[in-house]
């Protein structure tokens, strides 16, 4: 019995022993195999391990590595839990769990474990830990772009499609349903290698089935991302050593280096020669010209970078480049910026740094000044998933991108998806305020609205398609011409809009100038906003530091002016321009001091432009309430019991007037204005009503008791209590059978008032008014009569005069 015992014990330690060493002897094997990043077969041999020895922590954590490097992040995150479960585990295994959790959408699991990454790499755990945060923020906004696969996407991985002209694509494929002819010189074996392939969108804008880009007569495999220069006579292609089913990423041992090719009529290249800032030990790739081709962004992981591969451009310098330059740390970080996209203004690439979703996410970056990249912006949903994005390029004119994503849902590996933003296709035509001449090379700055710069053509007409939720304001120059700026609000829905940008010659210009009613000092930083009644276009200006400003204003045209600052009370003017001969219209403004308007009984005329030194014109036009009744535009009638959205008016229309709202039985009626007469009421209803407020009429009520947000309506603090009236003290004329009246202007200073312009048209006389001077032509026996000389004055330099009559025993203006 006891040998039979013997003989178990000998048997069970022999088994064991032989289990043991065939597992260590299988470990070794797979450790090889994944040295040489044979992840597929590596996988299989830890596998193998792992069936004889479950708990071997060695193989739990790199079959769970493999995994990962296949882009098989269910499997992975299996793997590196249960090496985390048994334990104890080094720190990485903790960061790699995190990012196969972060892959699989699982952001707040992956968030604990770069936690505990961070108590030993604090920089790096913070970091990704922080991205989880943003993915959770930001993974179900509205997306910018709209998103879809291409149908050529095969099993194999399809990966980093560009540009060839303005009508076809070239990418790279690992795809094996494609044979050479016989006899062909290429060693291409159809099952891990990469090559080039052609091909054009069809009528639907999906990419064709492709053939072979390169001939037969070379060895023609692992080329790709390349870049073709604008021109399309030179070329930059990367050579690769990519693997079919293994992620394009820095871990699995990518190895990269530039060549470049003059380019032949189809796109072929013949005797490529090494870019000359490859090296040795490092890799150099994913190039990209320039819109001007006299610039290559590429990326490398040279030794003198922040971290992994960073973004470099090198410019042409006759036959050779220049050393390359690290665009900074904005682009770069300490981990890897790859596949950079220049269009111009925007630099577009992908970072496995940056806060996003995934592994790699695509971001651009806007130019400031100089050459430096000032702003980082994540390019949001759709463009981004939870995987792998990357290899971003687009065409704005025919608004077509594509990307490569190994996203959930694809056909293999690397999939190529194409890209079109959800925009409006915003027409600009910039034009000569003038004669409205098309003005050639005017730039249309979209840099603050997050989009690029583009340039007018010989039309002066530029194509934008702005991504859906813009609101900003676009700023249009060219040099000799006063720069306009131009408000965009887009949604995404609109196929075609067309918009009119004009420009005026410095010294065509129509100047204007704002002062403070009260003190006659200039204001500074007063917005002007003129929205043109016809087509609702709006320019905008803003004061200097002399309360002077300049519009662009189009001829014979009639605009709303609005002129607003915090802490007055907002003025709103009608001006029509006319031929275009008169650039003084503007005249001066008087903005009055919110609160300062309390019991007056006459109008309140315009102090002069920098205190008593230079004479101002009272403009008629100036909305100071001087009446019991005002006139405002009802556009809508809110029951009491449903929320009033009040900021939703604002948006739409607080560029015309102040909106408010009023309380009247069960509804909150919601209004705009005031306005002093029903005149200037209905020449903006056209304006609200082209805003889609086609039910909106006017409405009369007394002047504003409370604030505009409350039950009742004070526009910008406007005084509660003016018990105005529309009289005004009579001029010294005894004899009113002549009843109408031109007044020309108001003065501190009547030595500014020259006489001499007016004389001939009539009896001169002024009137005390606290401490102005106002000056009257009269009187004249009909209002015809007055009107004729009115118009002679208006030329002679008085843009602001306007008629008033006597009507029983009082004095008043006559509207225009």
């Amino acid at each position: 019995m006891g040998k039979i015992r013997i003989s178990t014990l000998l048997l069970f330690f022999c088994c064991a022993f032989f289990t043991t060493s065939n597992a260590q002897s299988t470990l070794t094997k797979a450790n090889k195999q994944y040295d040489l990043h044979a992840y597929n077969l590596a996988t299989k041999s830890y596998l193998e391990v792992l069936e004889r020895q479950p708990g071997n922590m060695e193989a739990l954590v790199k079959v769970a590595d493999c995994y990962y490097m296949l882009n098989r992040l269910d499997d992975s995150r299996i793997y590196y839990e249960q090496a985390v479960n048994q334990g104890p585990v080094s720190p990485e295994v903790y960061l790699k769990y995190g990012q196969s959790l972060k892959g699989i959408g699982q952001y707040e699991l992956a968030r604990l474990q770069f936690l505990k990454y961070a108590e030993t790499h604090p920089v790096d755990g913070q970091q990704f830990a922080r991205s989880c945060e943003f993915a959770l923020a930001r993974i179900n906004e509205s997306p910018s772009y709209v998103v879809k696969a291409e149908y050529l996407n095969t099993p194999a991985s399809d990966f980093s499609p560009v540009f060839y002209g303005t009508d076809q694509v070239v990418y790279s494929s690992a795809r094996s349903d494609m044979k050479r002819p016989r006899g062909s010189s290429s060693s291409w074996i159809g099952t891990s290698n990469n090559q080039l392939f052609i091909t054009a969108r069809d009528n639907n804008g999906y990419l064709q089935s492709p053939a072979f880009l390169r001939s037969d007569l070379r060895n023609l495999y692992n080329e790709g991302p390349i870049a073709y220069s604008p021109d399309k006579k030179w070329v930059a292609i990367t050579k690769n050593n990519f693997v079919d089913g293994t992620r394009q990423i820095p871990e699995s041992g990518v190895e990269l280096s530039i060549y470049l090719a003059e380019v032949k009529e189809n796109g072929d290249w013949e005797d490529p020669v090494p870019f000359q800032h490859n090296g040795s030990g490092y890799s150099t790739g994913y190039p990209c010209f320039s819109p001007d081709g006299n610039a290559l962004y590429f990326s490398s992981d040279r030794p003198d970078g922040f971290g992994g591969y960073d973004v470099y451009v090198s410019y042409r310098n006759g036959k050779s480049w220049t050393p390359p330059e690290n665009l900074g740390a904005i682009v770069n970080s300490i981990g890897n910026e790859i596949t950079p996209f220049f269009d111009g203004t925007e630099l577009f690439f992908a970072s496995d740094w940056h806060q996003g979703f995934g592994g790699y996410d695509i971001f651009r970056s806007n130019r400031g000044s100089g050459e430096r990249f000032t702003i980082l912006e994540h390019a949001g949903t759709e463009i981004n998933s939870p995987r792998d994005d990357f290899g971003f390029v687009f065409d704005e004119a025919s608004n077509f991108g594509y990307l490569t994503s190994n996203r959930v849902g694809g056909q293999g590996s690397e999939d190529i998806y194409r890209v079109k933003k959800k925009a409006d296709q915003l027409v600009i035509q910039v034009v000569n305020g003038s004669d409205l001449t098309p003005i050639e090379g005017a730039v249309v700055d979209f840099s603050s609205c997050g989009e690029g710069t583009y340039t007018s053509d010989n039309t002066g007409i530029v194509r934008v398609n702005a991504r859906q939720g813009i609101n900003c304001q676009a700023e249009i120059r060219k040099y000799g011409y006063i720069s306009g700026n131009l408000n965009i609000t887009t949604t995404g829905l609109s196929p075609n809009r067309n918009m009119e940008v004009i420009l005026t010659r410095i010294g065509e210009d129509y100047l204007g100038a704002v002062v403070n009613l009260l003190s006659g000092y200039q204001v500074e930083n007063v917005n002007v906003r003129a929205i043109n009644q016809a087509s609702g276009a709006t320019m905008e200006a803003t004061t200097n530091m002399r309360g002077e400003y300049s519009l662009a204003l189009r001829p014979n045209t009639s605009y709303i002016i609005r002129y607003s600052k915090s802490g007055f009370v907002d003025v709103n003017r009608t001006i029509k321009t006319g031929d275009g001969l008169d650039r003084s219209i503007m005249g001066t403004i008087s903005l009055t001091p919110s609160g300062a308007i309390q019991n007056r009984e006459e109008p309140i005329a315009a102090m002069p432009k920098g205190g008593s030194d230079i004479p101002v014109e009272y403009n008629a036009e100036v909305p100071i309430p001087v009446s019991s009744i005002v006139y405002s535009i009802q556009v809508a009638a809110i029951p009491t019991n449903r929320t009033l959205d009040l900021d939703n008016y604002e948006r739409k229309l607080g560029e015309i007037s102040t909106v408010y709202y009023k309380t009247e039985g069960s509804n909150n009626k919601v209004r705009i204005g005031p306005f002093l007469s029903r005149e200037e009421a209905n020449s903006v209803l056209p304006v609200v009503k082209s805003k889609g407020y086609t039910s909106a009429f006017i409405v009369k009520e007394t002047p504003p008791q409370t604030s505009p947000k409350g039950s009742n309506l004070t526009p910008k603090g406007m005084a509660s209590d003016f018990n105005a009236t529309a009289a005004i003290p009579a001029p010294g004329t005894p004899d009113m059978v002549n009843p109408y009246f031109i007044q020309l202007a108001a003065y501190s200073n009547t030595n500014f008032f020259d006489p001499s312009k007016v004389s001939d048209l009539g009896q001169l006389e002024n009137h005390k008014r606290g401490g102005l001077t106002v000056y009257y032509l009269g009187g004249y026996p009909s209002q015809e009569e007055a009107e004729k000389t009115l118009a002679v004055a208006r030329k002679r330099g008085f843009s602001g005069a306007y008629l008033i009559k006597k009507a029983d025993g009082k004095f008043g203006r006559i509207p225009n």
